[in-house]
């Protein structure tokens, strides 16, 4: 095989190694278990769910403790089958002017498909007001911020189980959804777009997101904050003014598959700071305005992704960590390909590195490249 010369900028001095070149629920209807005290498929059917729940908390009341009618006399509650959980089905859109509020009881919220709920006034649209057993929201339909009128479309802290699938949420002027401290969420195929804060933000709490576009919101794509262990899968952030998703943890293990990070302003693509250990599984982050991947202080490996034409540098591994990265491509970008800064222990193996404007590989501040295995003759660098 015909040999190449490997250009690596290493501690402020340009090193050339020789290396061989080589190439190498349902998800859209009703939950069929939950028994609904409402189906609301007219105005009619909203005003008497309404008149019945009654309200509490400042909100119309998902509860089933007793609300309070505009007159101030008592309602008997939203339980009207007196199962302890407290089951809405909208199958019309609706105005809210006060947030859906739960409170003590398991909670169903279903927006069927074509549906949507319109927050009219600055409130949220679905609230946790205190101590929950599980949350669940479904049904294919849309939760719309009214031209940023709304604050947080989704806010909990108090669930100790959230399920959200199959909904929309768009238009916040704060996050489409904020959770904290929930010990286990599941979130799949969420689209949110057009808010004004994060995407959506996830504090304290562990479980899954998959699936579903983040896109065009005033901050994160995905926000996690203090997480448990999290893994994201699947989902697409793009257009977001921050990073398109973003975690940091000194406790947490964040696993990252098959994510698609593309043109976000401001923020790499992915960063991953300060967590007890990642993982990232193929993937890619691409034409982002800042790196593709950024991971300080938070040891793992990458194995698979693709890092493009990213303003700055494909990917980035800083800190006094271990990190493995393989398999993967990191081209065209404005910088470097790949960087190792601040004393990282970086491996690498089975990787090609091309066209990026500066260095292929820079190993600075410290910093350490080896290869993985025995494997530096499947790193190829043009």
């Amino acid at each position: 095989m015909k040999k190449k010369k490997l250009s690596i900028l290493m501690g402020g001095c340009l090193a050339v190694f020789s290396v061989v070149a080589a190439f190498a629920f349902s998800s859209t209807t009703a939950k069929a278990d939950v028994t609904y005290d409402y189906t609301i498929t007219s105005a009619s059917d909203f005003n008497t769910f309404v008149s019945e729940a009654g309200t509490i908390n400042s909100g119309y009341n998902l509860t089933t403790s007793q609300g309070t009618q505009n007159s101030g006399t008592s309602t008997t509650g939203a339980d009207k089958n007196n199962d302890g959980t407290v089951a809405v089905r909208f199958s019309t859109n609706v105005s809210l002017d006060k947030p859906l509020v739960v409170s003590g009881a398991n909670a169903v919220v279903t927006i069927d498909s074509g549906c949507t709920l319109t927050v009219t006034s600055s409130c949220q649209a679905i609230r946790v007001a205190s101590t929950t057993g599980s949350l669940i929201i479904n049904g294919g339909g849309t939760i719309d911020g009214s031209s940023k009128t709304a604050t947080h479309l989704i806010d909990t802290s108090a669930s100790s189980a959230l399920t959200v699938s199959n909904i929309t949420l768009q238009n916040a002027s704060g996050r489409g959804m904020s959770v904290s401290g929930c010990s286990s969420v599941n979130i799949t195929d969420v689209n949110v777009s057009g808010c004004g804060d994060h995407g959506i933000r996830l504090e304290k709490c562990a479980g899954t997101i998959s699936g579903g576009t983040y896109s065009g919101n005033g901050a994160n794509g995905i926000q996690l904050d203090t997480p448990g262990a999290i893994t994201v899968s699947g989902s697409t952030v793009t257009g977001n003014t921050g990073y398109g998703l973003y975690a940091t943890s000194s406790t947490s293990t964040v696993t990252v598959t098959n994510v698609t990070s593309t043109s976000n302003k401001g923020a790499a693509g992915i960063g991953l700071y300060d967590c007890s250990a990642i993982s990232i599984f193929n993937g890619s982050s691409t034409g982002n305005t800042e790196h593709g991947y950024y991971i300080s202080n938070s040891p793992g490996t990458i194995n698979g992704a693709t890092a493009s034409s990213n303003s700055e540098t494909g990917i980035i591994v800083s800190g006094s960590k271990d990190y493995t990265i393989t398999g993967v491509t990191a081209n065209s970008n404005t910088l470097n390909g790949i960087s190792a800064v601040s004393g990282a222990a970086l491996k690498m193996s089975s990787s090609t590195v091309s066209g990026n404007k500066n260095y292929g590989i820079q190993i600075s501040d410290k910093a350490s490249l080896s290869a993985s295995n025995g494997e530096s003759t499947k790193i190829t660098v043009t």
